[in-house]
């Protein structure tokens, strides 16, 4: 009997479709979104200052951090800032800026001060990690010496800030390294599926030359309880040169503190941004496209189902859980603004509560 073409269309689609949301272990829910009433401005970070002050951080021509917004208040917050932390290894100040702002375990916020040096070797770029209080606007050091790589940014710090991680993010390479307030050291683990593996401390504190044998690892997040590290793994950069190392598949990774052996939790992730945890560490918020689809935008995994739930497709920047945990905050580029060029982003809210309050 001759098979009706529009009919196995339709069962085609159908196994896609359940392949793209089986095998993906994606969940289907419906979240609307509300934008909040903050100015566009190019925000570089988001943090809840309090149970109801959310900060967007904004920042100036050359990419540093020069004040926040809170919602429904037009005043600009000035960060008190010093020229720089480090004294006597810095240029004049207009080398000077802090970047990448984010809330610390203790309720400062976390930045890194980067400067020209003028001491040994002179002109080489130096960054600081360091931290800076909202009440006494203090800013101290957080790690008593400097980052090793000037493309050192995203970091993690446990609940009492006695070690944390950070990464060195090149774009086309990766990895991440120990940070105490004494200083800085590479980890000393492995990361591997299975079937491939390679070791992050290769690259540290400069990636090889040949990094072909390397893979990538970013985006570390440790838990509020302290008792997982989360991060961004690519061994499909193994074995590839070029923008191609960039171009597979991610996997989220935990990691026990103590034992430090990390383990493959979920794939089938494609260019991630960002790894946030719910303050219950029941949940993990990440940007980035996952399953067969591809589909770019905010998805939530549950630690407790092991689950991917999709909130919503877009091109975010910056997210930020709420303290209870019931809604996230993203940044998203605003209107008649390129996704590449973007300098002007607006703040959306989005309410999860039915899905991590069940």
């Amino acid at each position: 009997m001759k098979k009706n073409p529009v009919f196995q269309l339709v069962k085609l689609c159908i196994i896609v479709l359940c392949a793209s949301l089986a095998c993906g272990q994606i969940t289907k829910v419906n979240i609307s979104g509300k934008k909040m009433n903050y100015p566009p401005a190019n925000y570089s970070g988001l943090g809840w200052l309090s149970k109801t002050e959310l900060a967007a951080f904004a920042t100036d021509e050359d990419g540093g951090v020069t004040g926040y917004y809170l919602e429904n208040d037009d005043h600009f917050y000035s960060l008190d800032l010093p020229p720089f932390v480090a004294e006597l290894d810095c240029n004049g100040v207009e080398d000077i800026n802090y970047t990448h702002p984010s809330l610390l375990p203790d309720g400062r916020l976390g930045l890194i001060n980067s400067c020209i040096s003028r001491g040994d070797p002179p002109g080489q770029k130096r960054q600081y990690m360091v931290a800076y209080d909202f009440q006494t606007k203090v800013t101290s050091l957080l790690v008593n010496e400097s980052l090793p790589n000037y493309l050192s940014n995203g970091f993690t710090w446990n609940p009492d800030l006695t070690v944390g991680l950070q990464q060195i993010n090149g774009g086309l390479n990766s990895t991440i390294y120990w940070m105490t307030p004494e200083g800085v050291a590479p980890v000393d683990f492995a990361i591997s599926d299975g079937q491939r593996s390679f070791l992050p401390a290769r690259d540290f504190p400069h990636f090889l030359v040949d990094s072909e044998g390397q893979g990538m690892v970013f985006s570390p997040a440790w838990s509020p309880d302290g008792r997982t590290i989360a991060f961004f793994v690519t061994l499909d950069a193994i074995g590839r040169s070029g923008f191609s190392r960039s171009d597979g598949e991610y996997k989220i990774f935990f990691m026990d503190p103590v034992k430090q052996k990390p383990r493959p939790i979920v794939g089938k992730i494609y260019d991630p941004s960002e790894l946030i945890w719910s303050s219950d560490s029941n949940w993990l918020a990440f940007i980035g496209e996952y399953g067969i689809l591809k589909t770019r935008g905010l998805w939530l995994y549950s630690i407790n189902s092991g689950k991917i739930f999709p909130v919503v497709s877009g091109q975010f920047r910056n997210i930020a859980w709420s303290p209870d945990g019931s809604k996230i905050s993203a940044t998203i580029c605003g209107p008649n603004q390129t996704e590449v060029l973007c300098n002007r982003y607006e703040i959306r809210e989005f309410d999860i509560g039915m899905l991590t309050q069940k």
